[in-house]
């Protein structure tokens, strides 16, 4: 199963730490740092140590290594436990080195956007590594930005129609896929609320992602 979510600045930890509250679950995180998820998981009154300790959770830290952060300031990255992050150097082979550490059946890759610079910089395709993470797990939940469908990737795109995701049990917030019957055309099933569900229509036309409707029902 595939999940995509764009969620807003509001609830974003909260959805990621929903779905990982709900099962064991591997967290790869590429633009927060741990600390971050620490601290909304301490205000829950959980110890993300103890998650991890007892095998519920697994961190994935690419954030820290990331070169795009060298030259910032990581706060409460120094007070980081090992535990949380493997010191094998994943730079000149991240493919090989997240298929190695992925454990639990249910993986979360917190943010697209910064995954596929990761990737571009070490030119590799993050399609082909988002395919054979799927192939390992069975729920794949992937975090974009809060820009519109159309403005992500279009390998995700056909990604989603070549493989005719269904939508099951959406959180707040959170899309789920379907494509039509000819494959042309993308439904996307936003549980938004309680009461009320959103559908956006995208159709592919020559590699472009092409907004057709968005149908709120309440």
């Amino acid at each position: 199963m595939f999940y995509y979510s764009s969620p807003n600045n509001m609830n974003y930890h909260h959805l990621v730490l929903e779905v990982a509250l709900k099962q064991n679950t591997t967290l790869i995180l590429t633009s927060e740092c741990p600390s971050h998820f620490q601290s909304c998981l301490l205000k829950q009154g959980i110890k993300m140590d103890d998650l991890v300790k007892q095998q519920k959770l697994q961190i994935i830290d690419l954030f820290t290594q990331n070169s795009l952060w060298q030259d910032e300031e990581l706060p409460l990255t120094e007070t980081t436990p090992k535990l949380w992050s493997d010191p094998q150097p994943f730079q000149k082979d991240l493919q090989n080195y997240l298929l190695s550490q992925v454990k639990q059946r249910v993986v979360i890759l917190e943010n697209l956007s910064f995954f596929e610079i990761m990737c571009n910089e070490r030119q590799l395709k993050p399609l082909k590594i988002i395919e054979e993470l799927l192939s390992k797990c069975d729920q794949l939940h992937i975090f974009g930005s809060k820009q519109p469908l159309s403005q992500e990737s279009v390998s995700i795109i056909n990604f989603i129609i070549k493989h005719s995701i269904s939508v099951t049990n959406l959180l707040p917030n959170q899309s789920g896929f379907s494509k039509d019957i000819d494959g042309q055309m993308i439904i996307e099933t936003r549980h938004d609320s309680g009461i009320c569900f959103e559908k956006s229509i995208y159709n592919l036309d020559q590699n472009k992602v092409n907004y057709l409707s968005a149908l709120k029902m309440i």
